[in-house]
């Protein structure tokens, strides 16, 4: 008992750190541990796109590190993509108007992310919350909604997306084996239960074109 009230100040104390943030909500249900796995995974793409680009030189032209993001990032909107160029802009642009890769993707001076790969995180959790407003708003004002209905939903919202991937999303929101998601139709979850759940995920448009949410 008290490790874990040790481990609640801890968390409580240094709750300003990302990482720190990110373990709490983790642990207190609010975010999917794959959020934080997608997160570290862009970085590394990122960054291996960035110096591939750069012909691993520190700094990248603007117009070729705008282009690389969009090839890593095809899913995201356009104003979300500007959104992270002005930020690359801001905090790591040389004298001669390039971006220095380096100390883009590098921690700052107390060993947190960069300003620019916070930014990446806070857009992935937003777009999870826009993802729930929008499927919210198909489903209609309705108490509850069945796996059907969720279904159709997320193919209307994003026809992109491929059908194992969907499977797999139902399978973590109505809590039931991946095998049964064929079969299970019918059953039903409370749509602000659902709401809540997407929100908390690591789900993202897949592919098409980068219209809004």
């Amino acid at each position: 008992i008290e490790d874990g009230y040790n481990l609640q100040d801890a968390c409580t104390r240094f709750s300003h750190e990302v990482h720190v943030n990110i373990f709490t909500d983790i642990i207190s249900g609010k975010l999917d541990e794959g959020v934080y796995d997608a997160w570290i995974s862009t970085q590394v793409a990122l960054m291996e796109s960035f110096k591939k680009s750069a012909d691993n030189k520190e700094s990248l032209p603007l117009n070729k590190f705008e282009q690389t993001i969009q090839d890593v990032l095809s899913y995201k909107q356009e104003s979300l993509i500007k959104l992270l160029v002005q930020c690359a802009v801001n905090t790591s642009s040389t004298q001669n108007g390039d971006i220095n890769i380096i100390q883009l993707m590098s921690k700052d001076s107390n060993s947190q992310p960069s300003a620019f790969v916070t930014l990446i995180l806070e857009q992935r959790r937003e777009e999870a919350k826009q993802y729930a407003t929008n499927i919210s708003k198909i489903l209609g004002e309705k108490e509850e909604v069945t796996l059907s209905e969720v279904t159709k939903a997320i193919q209307v919202l994003d026809p992109y997306k491929p059908e194992a991937e969907i499977h797999l999303l139902l399978s973590k929101f109505f809590t039931i084996p991946l095998g049964q998601v064929q079969d299970s139709n019918n059953i039903t979850i409370p749509l602000d239960k659902l709401v809540k759940k997407i929100e908390s995920s690591n789900i993202t448009k897949a592919g098409g074109s980068r219209d809004s949410y």
